[in-house]
């Protein structure tokens, strides 16, 4: 062999160990990025662009094959994703109270909230007799139909608490919904919360107090329950529209990728079809983690 061919080969071999060491540099730094904060991470900004883009996109198509009604949550969502596609869908409700979620202009007249307890033995007594699907308030007949949720009351009663009234009493009735362990109770108590916040209604301090402990409960939850589901999605939602998006994890919304139905929906566990609630929430989390979105709470009562 040359000399010269000898040399060529030693260069190539080192130009090939230093490559090899850029590379493992590289990636060290990018898993130190992604430590501090994985959105920096290139690999994370790789997955965003060429995996949950496209999936993001393909959920649309649910919506526009979907001939069914949605109701005021399902709408919403819509429009928060794709507000063009919402003016095609039809509406289970042309005047819903729940509408002022997106809108804090949107009023209704004559909204009646009547409190069916004054004190905890009564609240007890209500619970013993109806169980904890009790409603708490009565709701005035023209909008009482619109009820479908046993949370809908109290919900109902803290988005418009600045027009009807909040005092400390519905601050502890609001708490009978409360779950402690990250279920549809801790989340819908949590949104209760943020239209307290957002409207300036109840002790502020207490508000903040209790919005923290709720946070706990379903952070644990995602943490120790992986599995996909609607709860599993709507605890990733609240976490943002609380203002917790640093807390969402990767792998969170990588299992909501995995699981999206070939018409481009989710469903939720034990069902068999896609439905616009769980696809509303799926397609939004993903959403919020793409734009990295720190101030997704903002689009409550905006």
């Amino acid at each position: 062999m040359k000399i010269s061919q000898i040399v060529q080969k030693r260069i190539f071999q080192h130009k090939g160990i230093a490559i090899f060491l850029m590379i493992i540099t590289f990636i060290c730094i990018d898993i130190v990025s992604f430590k501090i904060d994985q959105h920096s991470s290139i690999f994370v900004r790789l997955v965003k662009k060429y995996y949950f883009e496209p999936i993001l996109d393909k959920s649309e198509n649910f919506y526009k094959t979907y001939n069914k009604a949605l109701q005021t949550d399902e709408f919403i969502m819509l429009l928060w994703l794709w507000p063009k596609q919402a003016t095609l869908v039809e509406r289970v409700f042309k005047i819903d109270p729940f509408y002022r979620i997106y809108n804090n202009k949107w009023e209704i007249n004559d909204l009646n909230l009547i409190r069916r307890a004054d004190s905890r033995e009564e609240v007890s007594g209500l619970i013993k007799i109806f169980g904890n699907n009790t409603m708490l308030y009565e709701i005035d007949n023209k909008i009482g139909n619109i009820m479908t949720d046993p949370t809908d009351d109290v919900l109902l009663k803290a988005l418009y608490c600045d027009e009807t009234g909040y005092d400390d009493f519905d601050y502890k009735l609001l708490s009978v919904i409360k779950d402690g362990k990250g279920g549809y109770g801790d989340t819908h108590y949590l949104l209760s919360l943020l239209f307290l916040e957002k409207l300036g209604c109840g002790n502020k301090d207490m508000i903040i107090h209790d919005k923290s402990d709720v946070v706990y409960n379903i952070l644990t939850a995602e943490l120790k329950k992986q599995d996909f589901s609607d709860l599993f999605v709507e605890r990733i939602v609240l976490l943002y529209w609380a203002g917790y998006s640093e807390d969402i994890k990767l792998k969170w919304i990588n299992k909501i990728v995995q699981n999206i139905q070939k018409d481009g929906g989710w469903r939720d566990i034990n069902k068999k079809e896609s439905n616009p609630h769980t696809t509303g929430l799926a397609a939004l989390a993903i959403k919020y983690f793409i734009i990295n979105n720190k101030s997704a709470n903002k689009v409550l009562l905006r």
